[in-house]
This record gives C-alpha cells, sequence and structure tokens, in this order.
C-alpha cells in the first residue's frame, strides 16, 4: 500500500502549519498602520519605514511576504499599493478588519495558545496560565487593550446585528434588557426599530464608560437608562426582555447557567430571555463556530453550543427552551422562558 500522501494534501497541510508567519506579518502591517500610509499614494520601503520608525531594510521583507500573499501589490516603479484586501485594514475603512486584527493577534492573544496543551491536560484555562489572570481581569487592567477590544465587538456585530433586530419584536411598552451590551449599540438598534419600548443598558462599571450616541440620545428622550454592575451578583429587575448577545459564550454552563437564573428571576411574568448567539448545527462542519469554539476555550474557558447545548443551559436554570430563530449572519435568536409560559421548542431558518 502506498502510504504517501498526495501532493496537493501535502501542500495544503503545510499552508495551514505556516500561516502563523502570514498573519503575524498582517498584524505587523495593521499596527503600524501601513495601509493608511499607502491611502493617499504608493510609497518606498524607505518612506514607509521612515513614517512607522522601523528598520526598512527589514520591512520591505515582510511586505514583499504580504505582496506574495496577494495582501500588498507593487507599481511599475516598484512602490507599495493597496489592494483591495489591504484596504479593509484601513483603520477608517466602513467594513474594516484592522481592529480585529491588532486585537486577535497581539501577545495577550498570542501568548494563550502556548498554554493550550496545558489546558488539555489539566482544564486550567489557557490564557490564565499564561498572564496569571483571567480574561476580563486582563482587560480591566489594560484600559487601551480594552479599548480595542469593544472597538473590535463594534466591528464585529457591524454586520451581525440586523437580523437579530428583526427577530426581537418588542411590544408597546416592554422594556428590554441589555445584559453586558457593551456601548448600547445593539440596545440602540432595537430601540429604533421598536418606537414604542423602553430600555436598560447593564454592564460592568468602567473608568472610561462611553455609550453610542444613538443610546445618549434615547436615554435623554426617557426611553433609557443605564445601571452598572456584575451580572454573576445580579441583574437590573423588571424587564420584559432580556437580551445576552454574544455572553453566554464566554462561560461554561454552570456559570452561563448562573447568569440565566438572575434573568429568570428578575423578569417581569411572562418575560423572556432572547440568547444572541451562534448554534452549532448538529453535523460538526460549521469551520467559523468550531474555530471560535476553540477560542473561547482557550481565552475563558467559554463554548460555542448546539440546540442540544442550550436546551441543557435551560434545565440548568429552570428555564424552558422556546424557539431557535436563524438570522442571515452566523448567529441565532435562541428564546428562553419559565416552564409556565413557553411554547414547545422550533427552529426557524431565514
Amino acid at each position: 500500500m502506498d502510504m504517501h500522501a498526495p501532493d496537493e494534501v501535502r501542500a495544503g497541510l503545510i499552508r495551514q502549519i505556516t500561516a502563523y508567519r502570514t498573519s503575524k506579518c498582517l498584524y505587523a502591517l495593521a499596527e503600524l498602520g501601513v495601509p493608511d500610509l499607502l491611502a493617499n499614494a504608493p510609497m518606498t520601503s524607505a518612506e514607509l519605514g521612515a513614517a512607522t520608525g522601523t528598520r526598512p531594510e527589514l520591512l520591505c521583507r515582510v511586505l514583499d511576504h504580504l505582496v506574495v500573499a496577494g495582501v500588498l501589490d507593487r507599481d511599475p516603479s516598484g512602490r507599495y499599493v493597496n489592494t483591495p484586501s489591504s484596504r479593509l485594514l484601513l483603520r477608517a475603512a466602513p467594513d474594516g478588519l484592522a481592529n480585529w486584527v491588532r486585537c486577535e493577534l497581539q501577545e495577550g492573544y498570542w501568548h494563550s495558545w502556548d498554554r493550550l496543551i496545558d489546558q488539555l491536560r489539566t482544564g486550567e484555562v489557557a490564557f490564565e496560565l499564561a498572564h496569571q489572570r483571567s480574561f476580563f481581569d486582563w482587560l480591566a487592567g489594560s484600559p487601551p487593550i480594552a479599548e480595542l477590544f469593544d472597538a473590535t465587538m463594534r466591528d464585529g456585530s457591524r454586520d451581525l446585528d440586523q437580523g437579530a433586530v428583526d427577530t426581537i419584536v418588542l411590544g408597546p411598552g416592554e422594556t428590554v434588557v441589555d445584559i453586558g451590551g457593551g456601548d448600547g449599540s445593539f440596545l440602540a438598534a432595537l430601540l429604533k426599530a421598536n418606537p414604542e419600548a423602553f430600555g436598560v443598558l447593564f454592564e460592568l462599571p468602567r473608568e472610561k464608560a462611553e455609550v453610542v450616541p444613538e443610546l445618549a440620545g434615547f436615554v435623554s428622550a426617557g426611553r433609557c437608562r443605564i445601571e452598572r454592575g456584575s451580572f454573576f451578583e445580579r441583574v437590573p429587575g423588571d424587564g420584559d426582555v432580556y437580551v445576552l448577545k454574544r455572553i453566554l459564550h464566554d462561560w461554561d454552563d454552570e456559570r452561563a447557567a448562573q447568569v440565566l437564573r438572575h434573568c429568570r428571576d428578575a423578569m417581569l411574568p411572562g418575560g423572556r430571555i432572547a440568547v444572541i448567539d451562534i448554534v452549532l448545527p448538529d453535523e460538526h462542519q460549521a469551520q467559523v463556530g468550531r474555530s471560535l469554539d476553540v477560542l473561547m476555550m482557550v481565552l475563558m474557558a467559554g463554548k460555542e453550543r448546539g440546540a442540544g447545548d442550550f436546551a441543557a443551559l435551560c434545565d440548568l436554570a429552570d428555564l424552558k427552551l422556546g424557539s431557535i430563530t436563524g438570522t442571515p449572519s452566523s448567529l441565532s435568536v435562541v428564546e428562553m422562558c419559565s416552564p409556565a409560559t413557553c411554547q414547545t421548542v422550533e427552529h426557524v431558518e431565514r
């Protein structure tokens, strides 16, 4: 029997093994702001080196690798120019990825992967083994990284939120509580789509706790208030709908169920919980979901979940699984409510 792998299989695995080299070059490109420097005109490595405070003879080697990778290009005179790919790394690009590259590939995330095998052997979180503190404690102690993380979350939500907003319909006079709602972007979109509803933004106290102008406007108009605290201790009471957008995937089942129990106890009779997360398909083929599942494990012992996992969470929190509604993005809206008021679970695809 021929035990040699086909050439294309071998080449494909080699590309996966060495992909980190390109990833770190992309990080350098974005962190140094090279795409922004090239936005107005082509530049030489000497000009880019002077503008970024780097050695041109070394910088050009990184840039040439990215030319070969198709991220950058050269003009006929050999100067570097942007491509459609590198334009996505412009800091002000409306559909940009610069914040995500700078966040995911900075050393805080990066060094966590050094402890992956230790986590597999011991069950301890790789990030905590690498940094000697939890992910969110690390963010709280690093304001510039926290701001970058928040910006990355905003960018990541940009193309994902609308489907969830369309799915969560609020009745006149109902109050929606956005748990861990960050800067209020999603809550503002919900209030805009449901003009007779009221909102509460619940987020941790922070040294710099800004909300988006749209939500500030709703606060001024009396349609929203902001409360600060930890959802492991309490959540605001008397809400009709409790929204948990990309919150539960940060935590293991016991911690996630703890948050759900706080929402269950705080909501009004007939209230409901709307969990916005990836719902992994049963066939284990969701590439994005599986990749994020491992990232959540490495950073904070979190996990992405399938429908059965959400049903198990409901059991832990004395809730009943209602509907699971897919959206045009990778996210679904998983509705939970008290056993007395929930209807039979149904899966709706859009």
